[in-house]
């Protein structure tokens, strides 16, 4: 399964203002840096829950049909927009909307069809799922565990901006990121 962003979002989770305020700093001398911190802080978060924040589209290609169509690592799915295939003369086909039914609420995400899927031509990548997936298009559609849990990435990672700290102790702060994101992770059994 090849999964490839289509529509990245429009908004952040967080704000360059958000980030400023949480780190207590004036001035815009350093938004640049701030704004890449935040980002790499949203991916983290992102990677870790299995999950997209912000809408966004996505493509998901598979070589066939067979079965359901299990869709892992995008959640949560606001609409399955299309499912296109190959079929068995290389043309490019759509399945009806009437033809498949989708459990946007398990996970992995599943997409079954109503009888049975097409054929399709035999080779990579004969069908694609497009996908809109993310809370909603602004960053008060995203969970505030969530958007809290990245602003403690940003201040760690602006308070420790080398990978190695030499000549201290270091613990994790109780009950931090991966507390306030428990909630949020997808754990497939």
């Amino acid at each position: 399964m090849n999964r490839a962003l289509v529509t990245a979002p429009v908004n952040p989770v967080l704000t360059t203002a958000e980030v400023k305020a949480h780190l207590r700093i004036d001035g815009a001398d350093e938004d640049t840096y701030l704004d890449n911190l935040r980002d790499a802080a949203v991916a983290w978060v992102e990677q870790y829950l299995d999950r997209q924040l912000i809408t966004q589209t996505w493509d998901v290609s598979l070589d066939e049909f067979d079965g359901a169509i299990e869709i892992d690592r995008l959640y949560p799915v606001q609409s399955v927009v299309s499912v296109k295939y190959i079929d068995a003369a290389d043309v490019e086909q759509t399945v009806a909307g009437s033809n498949y039914y989708v459990d946007a609420l398990a996970y992995p995400v599943m997409i079954k069809p109503v009888n049975t899927w097409p054929g399709t031509h035999e080779r990579p990548n004969a069908v694609t799922v497009r996908l809109t997936v993310g809370y909603g298009d602004n960053a008060s559609d995203v969970p505030e565990p969530i958007r809290q849990a990245a602003l403690l990435l940003i201040g760690h990672w602006d308070a420790h901006r080398e990978a190695v700290v030499v000549g201290t102790i270091t613990a994790q702060v109780p009950m931090a990121v991966e507390m306030l994101l428990g909630p949020y992770r997808l754990i497939t059994v």
